[in-house]
């Protein structure tokens, strides 16, 4: 999606009277600049995934139930480097199962805006991404191309799905460094997308996953699967994307892909690691060169 710079603000006008509507009846945390960050961040998911996701998204913005995490439950940043993170909470009955989605916030004032828009924004696509085709045969809970086995109590994906989530993540907050540099009056918008401009000079260092994510960076940037990916991954259909990606590799490719990421390790240097860094980085080759 692309915008004049009239139409821009009279775009934001019209997220902000979305974003109000969805969260009429809810209760939004006491967080400085919060609506804004609503705002700005249902701005840029719905020109990421477009008009014809607004549904998805407007779900997801309106079913998830946003909590701050103050005083005694409050965990210091060095405990708790996470100021968003997703929490759901299901329940087994009469042979269903059913969910309600928690995004915990923490109030860090210190802490980089652009930082904390990147954590806020990759949780959020997170929910996007599992509203549709939720539970899947009544024992999966689905979140991206992950699943959760609610019996077993394990994931399948967990780590190969962190890591493009991460990647879409950067697109996201790419739209909204665009949506900085035009000139905004929209209330809301103005002030917020000029702290965000200045802090694009600053450098964060912050980035989730480094490993996974590189070796996954140019399966993600290939024209083909990323269509696949986002089209698939949005509706729930994890099968369409692992048929893609086996059909121009071999039998399994894909899930051999993500044991191989799940074994991965961030917080270890990559020269211990090399074998099996390199055996996901071939499949992925040959996904390309295919």
């Amino acid at each position: 999606m692309t915008y004049t710079k009239e139409g821009l603000n009279t775009f934001f006008e019209e997220v902000i009277s979305i974003v109000d509507s969805c969260t009429l009846e809810k209760e939004i945390p006491n967080i400085k600049n919060f609506r804004s960050i609503l705002y700005i961040s249902f701005a840029a998911f719905l020109t990421y995934y477009g008009y014809e996701n607004i549904d998805v998204i407007y779900e997801s913005f309106s079913d998830t139930n946003y909590l701050l995490l103050d005083g005694k439950h409050k965990k210091s940043f060095v405990e708790m480097p996470m100021p968003a993170y997703v929490r759901t909470r299901y329940e087994e009955k009469d042979n269903e199962i059913f969910l309600e989605d928690y995004l915990n916030i923490i109030d860090n004032r210190n802490m980089n805006i652009k930082t904390w828009f990147n954590l806020f924004l990759h949780e959020m696509n997170h929910l996007i991404n599992s509203k549709n085709n939720r539970i899947i045969d009544k024992s999966y809970i689905r979140s991206g191309i992950s699943l959760y086995d609610v019996y077993k109590k394990n994931d399948i994906n967990k780590n190969l799905n962190e890591a493009f989530n991460t990647l879409q993540t950067e697109n996201i907050e790419n739209i909204i460094y665009l949506f900085s540099q035009e000139k905004i009056v929209t209330p809301y918008f103005y002030q917020m997308l000029r702290k965000i401009k200045k802090c694009e000079v600053e450098e964060t260092g912050y980035g989730p996953y480094p490993l996974r994510t590189s070796i996954i960076r140019p399966l993600y940037e290939n024209e083909r699967f990323k269509k696949i990916y986002e089209d698939n991954c949005i509706f729930g259909s994890i099968d369409v994307i692992e048929k893609e990606f086996d059909e121009r590799t071999y039998k399994n490719a894909f899930q051999d892909l993500s044991d191989l990421i799940e074994q991965c390790n961030d917080d270890i240097h990559p020269s211990e690691q090399h074998e099996t860094i390199t055996k996901a980085k071939t499949i992925v080759k040959r996904y390309l060169v295919s």
